[in-house]
């Protein structure tokens, strides 16, 4: 399904081998997913090429509207590096990938299943809601544009891990990470050196309940303004079995079980108290 003008495109049903492609330069596109179910086995499910992008962090011409009371499934693949005619190289990463700035909102469901990465942008993401889970054998969640790209989640709930492969960060931005609300739940690869959050140039914390585990340290910028705690383990702990947090009067401020084995365990709510015990 090839997009070249802007608008807002409703899309429901199922479909394999599949691929939804934008190339609308300079014009503003929305995808409505509502209750949607595609596969595509050689590239992403999603790709977009070439849309409005104000190149801001927390702005985006292209957007993805998960519509109330839907559940979404894309499954797809990536495309492996290649350099095209002009000598570019064309390295599409994500079941979603994104060469620019990618807006994700609405009250509906998206589960995501990457055999690379899972939902990725060249520039800029931002997340203004919608129930989240993305699964892939690399980063789940990741902006790639060295020194530059942002990370924003502002509402949702965003549950990603890395079940398959060798290695990769729950959601990793090679640039920021700005989580200013929402629920966050980021989880590395059980065997490698990754982070649940990871961000070249800092990680900030303004709300939300997050929760973090892996096996490498990724330190929270002093510009947060939400408590946040970060535990490391000695011996590793086992995904599959419930993690929970209490005050020191024993009641639970955090309980969920993480799929994969970690050591490092990092938390923020927006009930935490600078100098209390967990």
């Amino acid at each position: 399904i090839h997009i070249t003008k802007g608008g807002i495109y409703q899309i429901s049903g199922e479909a394999t081998d599949t691929q939804i492609r934008v190339n609308a330069p300079d014009e503003e596109v929305t995808l409505v997913l509502s209750g949607v179910n595609i596969t595509c086995n050689t590239a992403p499910a999603i790709l977009i090429e070439n849309a409005a992008d104000s190149q801001t962090a927390g702005e985006a011409g292209v957007t993805i509207a998960l519509a109330n009371d839907t559940s979404n499934i894309i499954t797809a693949s990536h495309v492996a590096e290649y350099v095209d005619d002009n000598g570019v190289e064309i390295d599409y990463d994500g079941a979603i990938s994104s060469k620019v700035s990618l807006k994700i909102e609405g009250d509906g469901t998206l589960k995501v299943i990457g055999d690379k990465e899972g939902i990725e942008s060249q520039l800029h993401l931002t997340f203004n809601g919608g129930n989240i889970e993305v699964s892939s054998a690399d980063d789940p969640i990741n902006a790639s544009e060295d020194g530059v790209s942002a990370i924003t989640i502002n509402d949702g709930i965003i549950n990603c891990f890395v079940p398959y492969g060798e290695e990769g960060d729950g959601i990793d931005s090679n640039g920021y990470i700005y989580i200013n609300g929402g629920s966050v739940l980021a989880q590395s690869h059980s065997d490698s050196m990754d982070s649940g959050l990871d961000a070249d140039l800092g990680i900030v914390i303004n709300g939300g309940i997050v929760c973090a585990t892996g096996n490498m340290y990724e330190e929270i910028s002093e510009e947060s303004t939400q408590g946040h705690a970060q535990f490391y383990f000695a011996e590793k702990q086992k995904g599959g079995v419930p993690l929970v947090v209490t005050d020191a009067k024993g009641n639970y401020v955090l309980a969920y079980t993480p799929v994969s084995d970690y050591t490092i365990l990092e938390f923020s709510l927006p009930s935490m108290v600078d100098g209390t015990t967990y």
